[in-house]
């Protein structure tokens, strides 16, 4: 695989009005992610799709999605998180993503159970998911 020269949509904050700001010379490709609203990633896909730039996902797709809940709930069940990964998966795979970066393992404090358990179940998961 040749290495190229990348670019994050972190540094606009996935904001529509800057998506320009991306695409600078010698950039061949771009990770972003957390999208406002679907809208934004239709513009971004349009402009990407135009400049003949590749793609990958910072997970969630848009910001009300899950981010952190793959093995505990911090904002949706572990299970809803699982089936929003792979519906977003399949949907991005369709539309020439290159990759999908997800948050794995992340727990939001100590936890007092066998995480080392939690983990492996999630890369069983995962090895599912991505073949």
């Amino acid at each position: 695989m040749a290495n190229r020269v990348g670019m994050s949509g972190s540094i606009i904050y996935s904001n529509p009005e800057l998506y320009s700001q991306l695409f600078m010379k010698g950039i061949k490709h771009i990770e972003i992610g957390e999208f406002s609203e679907e809208e934004d990633f239709s513009k971004f896909l349009k402009l990407s799709n135009e400049k003949g730039c590749t793609f990958g996902i910072h997970s969630p797709l848009l910001r009300s999605g899950s981010k952190y809940d793959l093995i505990e709930k911090l904002r949706y069940e572990p299970s809803e998180a699982w089936d929003m990964i792979e519906a977003e998966a399949e949907k991005l795979s369709a539309l020439g993503a290159e990759y999908i970066l997800v948050h794995f393992p992340y727990f939001k404090e100590d936890v007092e159970v066998n995480t080392d358990a939690l983990i492996e179940e999630g890369l069983k998961k995962n090895k599912v998911y991505s073949g």
